[in-house]
């Protein structure tokens, strides 16, 4: 069963157009690993779970997490990163935003315990008005909330919503976590 090395965890809702390039592309950027995608789709609409399922028939590396009575960006994020058994777990839209090659860059410094978070930021130098959009805002105040229960200490705007934690120090900081979901 694959998985070991790294889990990539993508919250998924409405996104079937979207499954089959990630699992391209991340077959292309990870071929050196030992990885999993975990896509957990909070009962779309749009067939999104029936792709998902389409492609882990045919390619072990590929799995769903349905939540059918849950939604939430956070609560779906925490929930596929408790069902693998990576050491090195990385979170990312799944809208295509998030570009799958700087994976082996967000997990380098995990790989040789130089952090246990690693963060992608993008466009620091210039802000566009998708990066001040309400939605980027709410996203933000996620990853904020999450740096911080990680971190035990409050942040403002240190990540994305594009990361990479060690399993160890997420499965250390869960029950904090979850208890301010």
């Amino acid at each position: 069963m694959a998985g070991n090395d790294i889990a990539v965890v993508i919250p998924v809702f409405r996104e079937a157009g979207n499954v089959a390039w990630i699992i391209g592309e991340l077959h292309h950027h990870l071929s050196g690993y030992d990885w999993e995608v975990v896509f957990v789709d909070d009962d779309s609409d749009d067939g999104t779970p029936d792709v998902v399922r389409f492609h882990a028939r045919t390619d072990e590396r590929v799995r769903l997490v349905l939540r059918v009575h849950e939604r939430g960006l956070a609560t779906a994020g925490t929930a596929g990163m408790l069902t693998t058994k990576s050491r090195c777990i990385v979170l990312m839209d799944g809208d295509g935003q998030h570009d799958p090659r700087y994976i082996p860059d967000l997990i380098g410094p995990i790989a040789r315990e130089e952090a246990d978070i690693v963060s992608a930021a993008r466009g620091l130098d210039r802000l566009d008005g998708a990066a001040l959009n309400l939605r980027r805002r709410y996203l933000s105040s996620i990853a904020n909330w999450m740096a911080g229960a990680f971190l035990r200490r409050p942040v403002s705007d240190p990540m994305s919503g594009f990361f990479a934690i060690s399993a160890e120090a997420f499965n250390r900081s869960v029950r904090r976590l979850c208890r301010r979901l």
